[in-house]
C-alpha cells in the first residue's frame, strides 16, 4: 500500500487521466451536444479496454512461447502419439 501513494507511481494514472481529458474537452467543444462526463467516461473505457487487451495478449505471447514452431518440435498438435 506504501508504493501506491508513492508520488512516482502516481505519475501514469495522472497522465493518463490527462490524455482522456484532454480528448474529452477537444470532442466536446468540436460537437457543442456532447455531455463531458460522459464522452470522458467512454474515452476512459476506451482507452482501458486497449491497456487491458494489450496486457492480456502479450500475457499470452509470453506463455505459450513463439509464434513460430518447426516443424520438429515434439509439441505439434497435429501430431498424435
Amino acid at each position: 500500500m506504501n508504493d501506491f501513494f508513492n508520488p512516482k507511481s502516481m505519475t501514469t494514472p495522472g497522465m493518463a487521466g490527462g490524455l482522456v481529458m484532454m480528448l474529452a474537452n477537444a470532442l466536446c467543444y468540436q460537437f457543442p451536444e456532447l455531455t463531458p462526463r460522459w464522452v470522458g467516461l467512454a474515452l476512459s473505457f476506451v482507452i482501458g479496454g486497449y491497456v487491458v487487451a494489450k496486457a492480456i495478449r502479450g500475457s499470452r505471447a509470453r506463455v505459450s512461447g513463439s509464434s513460430t514452431r518447426s516443424s520438429s518440435s515434439p509439441w505439434r498438435w497435429d501430431r498424435h502419439v
